[in-house]
């Protein structure tokens, strides 16, 4: 069954809206954002009654239109439909304004997102070392992840989660600085003299290769045992 359009569901308003061609209309543009309106059978004229309409409930068509759009869409009946919202006690306002901040901050986020994608692509392959020389950073050519090399450590690891974020933070930040060759040689120094002071680093034994110390009571119950076994080696013997 089709829906009726919005001049069926209310068609007794028009007949005091459309007056003779003669009489002036009414002055004023209709709201970008309640252009919509129209594809669902609204006109103009009507538009701006129901604007009025708003005020005199204190809200703004606006406000209610893109709050409760996805509903009103769907109406059989979108007049009736908002002018029941516009009796309603609903704070409008206060909706519209959360939704559009809401709005903004995943808009905020995507471009953020956007951003950070983009500076790691144009570092893509790149090398960099900390201020210090002692941390190496190298971005896989794909920029699917990043190997990292601390001097004192005898493997990189490789960091393949969410170090996107950090990476371009520490670059803008100037914790992060391409690599030269003055700092590739003065982080290989660094990894050498690591490399030198682990080799020489004295090996700790086990703590089971300690020798053991004999107490006076272990000792004197250690003789007691050799004794009864002596005394009882004795008597088999006897026998």
């Amino acid at each position: 069954m089709q829906q009726p359009s919005a001049s069926v569901a209310d068609g007794a308003i028009y007949k005091h809206l459309y007056p003779a061609s003669s009489q002036k209309r009414q002055p004023g543009q209709l709201p970008s954002d309640l252009e919509r309106l129209r594809r669902l059978g609204f006109h103009e004229f009507l538009i701006f009654k129901l604007m009025r309409e708003a005020r005199e409930h204190q809200k703004l068509l606006s406000d209610v239109v893109d709050v409760a759009w996805d509903h009103l869409r769907k109406a059989q009946r979108p007049i009736n439909y908002l002018r029941a919202l516009l009796r309603s006690t609903a704070d409008f306002a206060w909706q519209a304004r959360n939704k559009r901040q809401a709005a903004a901050r995943r808009h905020e986020a995507d471009q953020e997102a956007l951003r950070v994608a983009t500076v790691v692509q144009q570092n893509a392959g790149g090398i960099f070392f900390d201020c210090n020389s002692s941390r190496r950073i190298s971005v896989a050519s794909d920029a699917s992840m990043v190997i990292a090399h601390e001097c004192g450590e005898a493997a990189p690891r490789v960091s393949a989660g969410n170090w996107q974020v950090n990476f371009v933070a520490a670059i803008e930040s100037g914790h992060l600085v391409p690599a030269t060759t003055e700092r590739e040689a003065a982080f290989e120094s660094k990894r050498q003299r690591g490399r030198e002071d682990r080799q020489a680093a004295p090996r700790l034994q086990p703590t089971h290769a300690m020798p053991r110390i004999l107490t006076e009571e272990a000792g004197e119950r250690l003789a007691q045992m050799k004794n009864l076994l002596r005394a009882t080696v004795a008597g088999v013997r006897a026998h």
